[in-house]
């Protein structure tokens, strides 16, 4: 006569046959899951999407404070990208170069450094310029000149002004004039030039000091260059107005 099954081995059957059946339901429910979203297609980066990048537009040397007009934006794309651009031009402006870059190269956040603290450290500095602003055609490389801004007449109403014109930085070294690509121009005489390029930008070499006065004043007026006929001077041979 076989003995009645204990209640505790009854228990243990129970226990193993509810595991076993858990088993198999989660595994059931995993087939389902994968057959049904297997195929589900996750977003992907579109290998043609494009992002804004920041330029320059000519060439920058090494230690330039960048301008507005020295930068733009353009829209790439992004397999194009360089690692670690920038691509906002309010982060460049006011910055230091520490590479030279050329014309449509991309800018890295290690090509710029933040501005000097000393005021008095030189560094090159481009001017927009139109051949009537300038007071000699000869000017080149290693002359100097003085930058003298000379304010609208309405301007003097408004604002009081007492001088029609001033002078924002006193002989300032020339470093080399270029056109609108950035290619140096050398006068020859007679205000021609090789290949008769037409300059477009003045670089001088100025004091951080020097540069905020020159950008100020591109803002209240326009701005001259008169030339030094003689170097050792102290101030250029033009009389400036009172």
């Amino acid at each position: 006569m076989s003995k009645k099954m204990s209640s505790n081995t009854r228990n243990k059957i129970i226990s193993t046959i509810l595991v076993t059946s858990s088993v198999w339901l989660m595994a059931i429910a995993g087939a389902y899951y994968v057959s049904e979203y297997a195929n589900i297609n996750l977003p992907t980066l579109n290998k043609n999407s494009k992002a804004p990048v920041i330029i320059a537009k000519r060439v920058i040397n090494e230690g330039e404070l960048i301008n507005e007009g020295d930068i733009e934006e353009k829209i790439i794309p992004i397999n194009n990208i360089a690692k670690n651009t920038i691509n906002v031009k309010k982060d460049l402006i006011g910055k230091i170069t520490v590479n030279k870059l050329e014309p449509n190269e991309q800018i890295k956040k290690y090509d710029v450094t933040l501005k000097e603290n000393q005021n008095n450290t030189l560094r090159p500095y481009s001017i927009p310029i139109k051949l009537e602003n300038l007071s000699d055609l000869s000017i080149n490389s290693n002359d100097f000149i003085d930058v003298m801004v000379v304010y609208p007449k309405n301007n003097n109403a408004k604002t009081k002004q007492v001088k029609s014109s001033d002078v924002v930085a006193a002989k300032l070294k020339v470093e080399y004039m270029a056109d609108t690509s950035g290619n140096i121009v050398k006068h020859i005489g007679n205000g021609e030039s090789e290949g008769q390029k037409t300059p477009s930008l003045l670089v001088v070499k100025a004091s951080l000091e020097e540069i905020q006065s020159i950008e100020q004043a591109r803002r209240e007026g326009n701005l001259l260059f008169l030339k030094y006929s003689d170097k050792n001077a102290r101030k250029t041979n033009v009389t400036y107005s009172k």
